[in-house]
């Protein structure tokens, strides 16, 4: 008997370091599987409130910024010539409507022509009519046109137009203006003589009859020859009246294009990388959703070892 109680006394005492190392493994897989956990639970969160964010941003509420062009702009010389672009939009605009108001804006818009530049003309410089001043900076009947075509809104050319209005009428009254136009009207034209190559056309005889002693047939050709021209100059540095209305008109509408195409591309850009935050967050939700489903299953496995110890030491109590 005494045989038998020191067997099982020895065998218990076996198996004391197994537990033991069972104890301790079980321990440190806890504390492993807790921290795996955590750190799951921790970058799911991050994801799915970065994730929100980027769904949340909205790509149609980006406008493009409004551009303006300073008189200072205008009035810088020397500038190129530049052509707009036209917008295209659908809307109908009633045609008399639109007639009218080009109508009121050439008539202002040739006002300010002779009140601030027009009044520095010399002597011997023609007046410009209004319909030809319509023709050289304006061209309203090309306006209408685009209208009414559908290739150009009233809104947007009235705008830019009112817009174009407003700075030139600034530019005009500007010191450097009122110098340059100051300038050309106390300025003694030069007369230069320039020799330059011309062509005519001449009659000759391509073909003659001597046994008949005259011209059977006749023909033409180009001849060359040297002419003279005469033209009146300004020094140089300075700008007729009409030249600087015209240039400082072209310098606004050059720079005004240009920066509504840089707002523009800014606006895109600034929409393509929302659509892009909207993509990406998507995703990051979708990964959230995936890595709390394997929080779930962790949390889950370590409940199974927590039962299966809870039964074990429940057993070991009983027995």
């Amino acid at each position: 008997m005494n045989s038998l109680d020191d067997d099982l006394a020895l065998g218990e005492g076996q198996q004391n370091p197994l537990a033991r190392l069972e104890r301790i493994y079980l321990a440190g897989l806890r504390i492993a599987t807790l921290g795996i956990a955590t750190i799951l639970l921790g970058y799911a969160l991050w994801l799915g409130v970065s994730g929100l964010w980027g769904i949340s941003k909205d790509a149609d509420s980006v406008e493009v910024a409004e551009v303006s062009v300073s008189p200072d702009e205008i009035a810088a010389l020397p500038v190129e010539a530049a052509e707009g672009e036209t917008e295209q939009d659908a809307a109908a605009d009633d045609l008399e409507a639109v007639r009218r108001y080009y109508g009121s804006f050439l008539d202002k818009y040739y006002a300010l022509y002779q009140t601030r530049f027009e009044r520095f003309r010399q002597a011997d410089d023609e007046v410009l009519a209004k319909a030809d001043f319509d023709d050289m900076f304006l061209q309203t009947d090309l306006r209408i046109e685009q209208i009414d075509g559908g290739d150009l809104s009233l809104g947007t050319d009235r705008t830019r137009l009112e817009g174009l209005f407003a700075a030139m009428q600034a530019a005009a009254q500007l010191e450097v203006t009122q110098k340059r136009l100051a300038a050309y009207k106390a300025a003694t034209k030069k007369r230069v003589e320039t020799e330059v190559t011309k062509y005519r056309t001449e009659r000759y005889c391509d073909y003659y009859g001597y046994y008949m002693d005259e011209c059977i047939s006749y023909d033409t050709r180009t001849v060359p020859y040297t002419a003279t021209e005469v033209s009146m100059e300004l020094p140089d540095g300075v700008f007729g009246y009409q030249d600087l209305f015209g240039t400082y008109q072209d310098n606004y509408i050059r720079t005004l294009v240009e920066r509504t195409e840089q707002a523009e591309q800014k606006a895109g850009n600034e929409r393509s990388d929302i659509l892009m935050d909207n993509e990406e967050g998507s995703q990051a939700l979708g990964l959230a959703i995936k890595i709390a489903g394997g929080f779930l299953a962790i949390m889950f496995f370590f409940l199974l070892i927590a039962i299966e110890r809870h039964q074990r030491a429940a057993a070991e109590r009983r027995a």
